[in-house]
């Protein structure tokens, strides 16, 4: 699971973005280990961000829906949430 979560993390490091790792990955690192598929990260973005999230993850590996809806998400009551899947693991 590390590696899946570098996967992730790396690009944002890369590039700057403040995260938080939560969800069951957080819960392996601080408490119970339980079995997941997926990464719960919450990233702090603004509106210059947006572009180069799409620089961290490139479309040729990863998915996000596309910019107007990271953007309605990020304003709406100032938080939101989206998916960034990677292809390898669809």
């Amino acid at each position: 699971m590390i590696e899946l979560l570098d996967v992730f993390v790396d690009p944002l490091e890369r590039h700057g973005f403040h995260y938080l790792v939560t969800g069951s990955i957080g819960a392996m690192a601080y408490g119970e280990p339980r079995l997941t598929n997926d990464i719960d990260l919450i990233l702090e973005i603004q509106s210059e961000d947006v572009a180069p999230l799409f620089s961290a993850f490139p479309e040729s590996d990863f998915h996000l829906p596309p910019s107007e809806v990271i953007q309605s998400e990020r304003i709406r009551m100032q938080r939101g949430h989206f998916n960034i899947v990677h292809v390898q693991y669809i």
